[in-house]
């Protein structure tokens, strides 16, 4: 089983072909905050119908101001800089994002992404 972090397109893509099942068998997934909430925006029904093997972790207060800093830069959105930030703590076989920008951010920090 692979250790897995994801931002919230991934999740939200699979979820929306009915297909997140798949990631439950790829390892164990992990998610910041920030993105459970983004989730729960894109997705109204994610608060009630989040899946337990999704699990939700805090940022440290130290990196929370790092994700803090990657947002401000204006290349990510917050739940993509907490994923980052996070995989950095975490250091996952996969990083899971849809987003260029941070493919490319986290290719430069050395995790693999998906």
């Amino acid at each position: 089983m692979k250790l897995i972090v994801c931002d919230a397109g991934p999740i939200l893509h699979l979820q929306e072909a009915k297909l997140l099942e798949l990631l439950q068998k790829a390892g164990k997934v992990y998610i910041p905050q920030m993105v459970d909430i983004e989730l729960s925006e894109l997705y109204p029904l994610w608060e009630k119908h989040r899946p337990e093997w999704i699990l939700i972790e805090r940022l440290l207060p130290h990196e929370t101001v790092q994700a803090e800093s990657l947002f401000l830069s204006g290349l990510l959105d917050f739940g993509e800089a907490e994923a980052i930030i996070l995989s950095k703590r975490l250091n996952p076989e996969w990083f899971l994002t849809d987003d260029t920008e941070a493919r490319i951010l986290a290719n430069s920090s050395g995790l693999e992404v998906l």
